[in-house]
C-alpha cells in the first residue's frame, strides 16, 4: 500500500485558478480597439462590481482548496476525534482504522484481505460507503490511529456487548483470510477485547467460529500419526467453544449456555440500529444457531 497524495487535487484547483484568472490578466494588461487600458477599466463605474465578483470566485477556491487540505490531513494522520457525533460515516471511520491496524499485523494475502475491506464495506456500509476507500486505508495503514485513542469513542457510541463484539468480529474474518489468525493478530484482538469490555468468554466464542475445526485432525494425518480424535469430535468440541461451554456440556446445560448469547447477541435487539449493524448481527446469530443445533444433534 502507498500512502494517499494530494498532487492530483493540487493540480485541479491550480487549472481552475489558471482559467478563471487568466481572461483576468488579460482584461487587465491589454488594451481595447479605442485604446482604454487598465486605468480606464478601474475607474469605470462597473469595475467595484467586477472586482467583487472575481474576489468571491477566489476566495471560494481557496476555501475548498484549505478545506479539502485539512479532510486529507485528518484522514492520513491516524487521529480519530471522540468528539465527533455518533453516525454511520464516524463508525466506518473507525472500522476502517482498526481493519488497518488489523492489516499492520500481518501483511501476508495483502490482495485477499484488501478484497475483504472492500466487500464487507460495500455490504454493511453501502449508504456511507466511501468513494475514496483506497485513499482512506492507506492514510490509516501508514500513519495508524493509536488503538486507545478509538476505543473511548466506541465505548461511548456502541454501549451494548453485542455491538461492540461486532468490530472483533468483524476484524477475526479479515485476519483469518489467509487461512489462519497468527499470535501478533490475536494479541492484537485481545487487547481491543480489553479495551472494550468485552470478556474472555465472549472472545473466545468469536475466536472459536474463525478456528477450522480440520486442521489439528489435518495435521494429524500429515504427520501419520493416528488421529485421536474424530472430525466429528473436532466439530463438536468448536461448537462447544461458540457457546462457551465444554463439550460434554449436558443438553440443559446447551440449552442455558444458548439462551444467554440470544439474550445478547439476538438480531432484534439491532432493530433499532442501521441496517448495517442488523446485517452483522444475523451473520453471527447463525454461526450461534449452527453450533447450538450441532451440540443437540450430538446429543440425540
Amino acid at each position: 500500500m502507498s500512502k494517499p497524495k494530494d498532487s492530483e487535487s493540487n493540480g485541479v484547483y491550480t487549472v481552475i485558478l489558471i482559467l478563471v484568472f487568466s481572461p483576468l490578466l488579460f482584461i487587465f494588461l491589454g488594451k481595447d480597439k479605442d485604446g482604454r487600458g487598465i486605468g480606464d477599466l478601474m475607474s469605470s463605474t462597473g469595475f467595484p462590481t467586477f472586482l467583487f465578483i472575481a474576489s468571491l470566485v477566489f476566495g471560494v477556491i481557496i476555501y475548498y482548496n484549505i478545506t479539502y487540505k485539512k479532510s486529507q490531513k485528518k484522514w492520513t494522520s491516524g487521529v480519530f476525534s471522540n468528539n465527533q457525533a455518533y453516525s454511520e460515516d464516524a463508525l466506518l471511520q473507525a472500522y476502517i482504522r482498526l481493519g488497518a491496524l488489523m492489516l499492520r499485523q500481518d501483511t501476508s494475502d495483502l490482495k485477499g484481505k484488501l478484497g475483504y475491506l472492500h466487500r464487507y464495506f460495500e455490504q454493511h456500509f453501502e449508504n456511507s460507503y466511501a468513494k475514496d476507500l483506497s485513499t482512506s486505508l492507506n492514510g490509516a495503514f501508514h500513519n495508524p490511529v493509536e488503538l486507545k485513542a478509538i476505543t473511548p469513542w466506541l465505548k461511548t457510541n456502541l454501549r451494548s456487548t453485542s455491538q461492540r463484539s461486532q468490530l472483533l468480529y468483524f476484524l477475526a474474518g479479515l485476519s483469518a483470510v489467509d487461512g489462519s489468525i497468527n499470535p501478533r493478530e490475536k494479541r492484537y484482538l485481545l487487547q481491543l477485547a480489553d479495551e472494550l469490555d468485552i470478556t474472555r468468554k465472549d472472545f473466545d466464542s468469536i475466536m472459536a467460529m474463525y478456528t477450522r475445526f480440520e486442521d489439528a485432525f489435518n495435521n494429524q494425518q500429515k504427520q501419520r500419526r493416528a488421529p485421536s480424535k474424530s472430525r466429528s469430535q473436532y466439530k463438536r468440541e468448536k461448537a462447544a467453544k461458540v457457546l462457551g461451554i465444554s463439550a460434554i456440556a449436558s443438553i440443559d446445560e446447551i440449552k442455558k449456555a444458548y439462551r444467554g448469547l440470544a439474550k445478547v447477541h439476538h438480531p432484534d435487539r439491532f432493530a433499532g440500529e442501521s441496517e448495517s449493524q442488523q446485517k452483522i448481527a444475523e451473520e453471527r446469530f447463525i454461526q450461534i444457531q449452527l453450533a447450538y443445533e450441532l451440540l443437540l444433534e450430538f446429543k440425540n
